[in-house]
């Protein structure tokens, strides 16, 4: 399956995970959002495209990027979409279809509010976002998923933008039939794999799922 990976300029605080996942991932499409070239910067990595209007980047990694290849998409400071979605929609764009989204959390709160709400944006154009972090991956569910892992691991359900109903949790310390989920009653949290394998099932609309690759202690 054609893959891209999309760097946001958030925070990424281990450099070992970055290097790790794009070794991982040989062959990958990878997007930098403006200033998120930093990430690259002593990798010895370089993206296939750098997006947004340039206002974080540093003018020299650009040119040595732009140097060995790298597609330069500039666009001015007053626009109506942030340099991450730019740098997503590009990648869907090309044809991609499975997205990871690096970086898009960490300092401004609005930013990693507007990057959580991105995924919505998979949605709507048939494409699977989702963000990972060192610790953790963000994504949504509608319908049913098995989710393969180790006894002890969390797993967190929100319910986003509006209420979902139908959900049936197995293979959870603690399970749910048929529940519902609303703003305002998080209740879902800090669930945890019971077995190696946990179902989720939402039979209507959408939830935000947080799923933690560390068993919790």
């Amino acid at each position: 399956m054609k893959e891209a990976i999309v760097l946001s300029d958030g925070v990424i605080e281990n450099n070992a995970f970055l290097v790790n996942f794009l070794d991982g991932r040989e062959g990958a499409f990878v997007v930098c959002a403006d200033g998120a070239v930093r990430h690259l910067a002593s990798t010895g990595r370089v993206p296939a495209a750098i997006v947004g209007d340039m206002d974080s980047a540093d003018p020299e990694e650009i040119a040595r990027f732009r140097a060995r290849g790298s597609e330069i998409h500039v666009y001015p400071k007053d626009k109506d979409k942030t340099d991450t979605q730019l740098a997503v929609e590009l990648a869907i764009d090309r044809g991609y279809r499975t997205v990871s989204l690096l970086g898009a959390l960490g300092g401004r709160i609005d930013h990693a509010l507007a990057n959580i709400s991105l995924l919505f944006l998979g949605k709507k154009r048939d494409a699977r976002i989702r963000i990972v972090e060192p610790s953790c991956e963000l994504y949504l569910l509608s319908g049913s998923e098995v989710l393969e892992g180790e006894p002890g691991q969390t797993v967190s359900l929100l319910p986003i933008a509006e209420a979902a109903r139908g959900i049936t949790l197995t293979g959870f310390r603690y399970p749910l039939s048929d529940g519902t989920l609303e703003m305002g009653n998080p209740f879902t949290i800090s669930n945890r794999l019971a077995e190696a394998r946990g179902t989720v099932t939402v039979r209507e609309g959408t939830v935000l799922v947080v799923r933690y690759f560390i068993k919790a202690t």
